[in-house]
């Protein structure tokens, strides 16, 4: 393998990779940090509702429309998609373009990324005793 092919080949990773990587690493960042602040100041009755279990659903729920929605926009799929996507006219209010998939493609792999890292969770015993301290 040459060192045009190896540049490329690291290159099209990085287009690929650098989408989810952002998005695992701005969800926890969030979570930490964010959430604390809102936590702060809206009241303990946010932390409920974060991790009510329908929340947790309709988060898993939206990270697999955002996979399949990447999965669809993804570069090896840009032929089929856009032949799908001509075959129905109505159904975007724009022409779709291969550069118009690929945005959606990196925004899809961010979102699904940033809402799995970032997913709600029950506390853990470590944040229960940090809870109570602060209470």
């Amino acid at each position: 393998m040459d060192k045009l092919t190896l540049i490329q080949s690291v290159a099209v990773l990085m287009e690929l990779a650098a989408p989810l990587v952002v998005g695992a690493l701005a969800g926890p960042m969030f979570k930490r940090f964010m959430f604390r602040k809102l936590r702060s100041r809206l009241g303990p009755w946010v932390e409920d509702l974060v991790n009510s279990p329908a929340n947790r659903l309709s988060s898993l729920f939206f990270v697999a429309v955002m996979l399949g929605l990447a999965v669809f926009c993804h570069p090896s799929n840009v032929t089929e998609a856009l032949a799908w996507l001509q075959a129905h006219p109505g159904l975007l209010p724009v022409q779709p373009t291969p550069f118009l998939l690929r945005v959606v493609f990196h925004g899809a792999a961010f979102s699904c990324a940033y809402n799995l890292a970032a997913l709600p969770l029950a506390q853990s015993s470590r944040e229960d005793g940090e809870a109570g301290r602060a209470g």
